[in-house]
């Protein structure tokens, strides 16, 4: 009896549990798609880690080959991983920035993030926009 009930906590806490979920947001007149994870329980004043996929690969993939959300949980972060125009950045205009900016400002309405502690990266293209973004929003970005 003990093994049952423990069995079925355990698939009770494993479906509540947080996952990837998809989203979308405006942005300058187009919506936008992003995934996020965000821990169950988040406090306010966490840090945010945007995570920008390579060209033709989608955020599913960049989700996929970080597996970050354990890590997520036990450093008590929120990473969201946003998607290219036809899997492709804008790495010398302003439309992803601008989209980048509108998932901060999101993130900072939704859950409170800490806007000092925005961190950004990329696997390939995501990292060419990683640097766009640096000449762009320095003052957003805190590495």
């Amino acid at each position: 009896m003990k093994k049952l009930i423990l069995m079925t906590l355990v698939v009770l806490i494993a479906m509540t549990a947080s996952a990837l979920e998809s989203k979308t947001i405006a942005v300058n007149g187009s919506t936008r798609e992003y995934l996020q994870y965000v821990p169950q329980g988040i406090e306010e004043g966490q840090p945010l880690l945007i995570s920008c996929h390579g060209s033709g690969q989608g955020p599913d993939f960049q989700a996929n080959y970080m597996k970050i959300e354990n890590v997520c949980d036990t450093a008590r972060f929120i990473t969201v991983f946003p998607k290219g125009k036809n899997l492709q950045w804008d790495i010398t205009g302003n439309s992803d920035i601008d989209f980048i900016l509108a998932l901060i400002d999101k993130m900072h309405e939704e859950y409170k993030i800490d806007r000092g502690r925005v961190y950004l990266s990329g696997f390939s293209m995501g990292g060419m926009l990683t640097y766009h973004a640096m000449t762009k929003i320095a003052d957003k970005i805190a590495a």
